[in-house]
């Protein structure tokens, strides 16, 4: 069981890698949930994703107020996740705290981009959560210096993984 959690079902790459790594996972028999946690998320990727995993959409409100962390938690208490999976910015320190505090399950980051637009509270959250990553995956390599040294990877912990095409 993986819970894949993503800061929106909008529009994007990593969104449109999130679906052929569902739809992967499923045909390995893999049960998956995808949280997103802001509510812009786009009718037609939640659609493509609901065909592989169980899509909850936390929304801005939930996420801000600590109620969607409340959910979260108690939904990992129930379901047991051996695996949290964390793509984007915001849901990469939601997942990696959340994980840790769940606790039972191994937390893997996806970083897919340098996000120069970060605050030094961002980086500093970073640098505290991202030693608790089982694996840090980047789909480039140029990616691991750099978030080795500004987020806190630990580079032993890292691992190159290139975007999937459809064939």
């Amino acid at each position: 069981r993986v819970v894949h959690i993503i800061d929106s079902l909008g529009r994007g790459g990593t969104q449109r890698q999130l679906v052929l790594m569902a739809r992967g996972l499923r045909d390995l028999g893999w049960e998956q949930q995808v949280w997103a946690l802001n509510d812009d998320s786009d009718a037609e990727i939640c659609k493509q994703m609901a065909e592989f995993a169980k899509v909850v959409v936390l929304g801005k409100l939930s996420v801000a107020t600590g109620l969607g962390a409340l959910r979260f938690l108690r939904h990992c208490r129930q379901w047991r996740p051996e695996l949290i999976q964390t793509f984007l910015p915001v849901s990469d320190i939601f997942g990696r705290f959340l994980g840790r505090v769940h606790g039972n399950a191994k937390i893997v980051t996806g970083i897919r981009s340098v996000n120069f637009q970060k605050n030094a509270f961002q980086f500093w959250l970073d640098r505290r959560s991202m030693p608790w990553a089982e694996r840090v995956i980047f789909n480039a390599g140029g990616l691991v210096d750099y978030t080795c040294e500004h987020e806190g990877a630990v580079r032993d912990r890292c691992v190159v993984i290139p975007n999937c095409i459809e064939w």
